[in-house]
C-alpha cells in the first residue's frame, strides 16, 4: 500500500519545482491517526507552573523559606512548592540515548560512567511547554484511556525544548527532551 504524503502549501514561493512535506500533518498523522494509520498519541499533563508579575513561580503556603521546599503533604502544591495548573495534551514518546536508550537502561556502569538516556516527548505545534513545566505521565488502561480516578505515574523536568521550524520559520513540532534519571516515580 502506497501512503500519498500531504505537502506543504507552497502557494507564496515563486519557485513552482518545490516540494516539502508538511511536518504538522505528518505528526498530526502519527498522534491522530488517518490514511489508513492508526493514532500514537498517548495522553499526558501538561504541569504549568504559575507566574508572578516578576515571571517567577508563585510560592505556595506551604514552601519553607529555609529548605526551599515545600510540604509533602499539601493539597494545592503536592510537594511542588509553587502553585500550577495541569492541562492534558496528546503526544507521542520514546527512550534514545547514547549506549541505545531502553535496552540498556539498566545496566551497571563502570565508576565514573553516566548513564545519558533521555526520553523525548514529540508534541503538536499548538502546545506550549516551557522549562520551568512539567510532563507528567498518567497511569493508562489496556485501551491507552487514562485510568480514573487519575493516578500520576511519572514526573519529567524538560532539559531541552526543541522548537522544530521548516524553511521561512513555521513552527511544525515540538522536541522535548528530558533526563530519564531525573523522573519522579509514584511508588505503588
Amino acid at each position: 500500500m502506497r501512503i500519498e504524503r500531504k505537502l506543504y502549501n507552497r502557494s507564496s514561493i515563486k519557485s513552482k519545482s518545490s516540494k516539502e512535506i508538511d511536518l504538522r500533518s505528518e505528526l498530526s498523522t502519527i498522534l491522530f491517526g488517518g490514511d489508513g494509520l492508526l493514532p500514537h498519541a498517548k495522553k499526558v499533563l501538561i504541569r504549568k507552573f504559575r507566574l508572578d508579575a516578576n515571571d517567577k513561580k508563585t510560592k505556595c503556603t506551604c514552601f519553607d523559606d529555609g529548605t526551599n521546599e515545600g510540604s509533602t503533604e499539601c493539597q494545592f502544591c503536592l510537594g511542588e512548592g509553587f502553585f500550577w495548573d495541569e492541562e492534558w495534551a496528546e503526544c507521542f514518546s520514546t527512550y534514545v540515548g547514547a549506549d541505545g536508550g531502553l535496552a540498556s537502561k539498566d545496566k551497571f556502569l563502570k565508576p565514573g560512567n553516566i548513564n545519558a538516556a533521555y526520553k523525548v516527548f514529540y508534541f503538536d505545534h499548538t502546545i506550549v511547554v516551557r522549562y520551568i513545566d512539567k510532563i507528567v505521565e498518567v497511569k493508562l488502561d489496556t485501551e491507552g484511556q487514562p485510568v480514573v480516578p487519575y493516578v500520576r505515574d511519572s514526573i519529567y523536568k524538560p532539559q531541552t525544548v526543541k522548537e522544530n521550524r521548516a524553511d521561512y520559520g513555521r513552527l511544525e513540532f515540538l522536541e522535548i527532551f528530558c533526563v530519564e534519571k531525573d523522573a519522579i516515580r509514584k511508588k505503588y
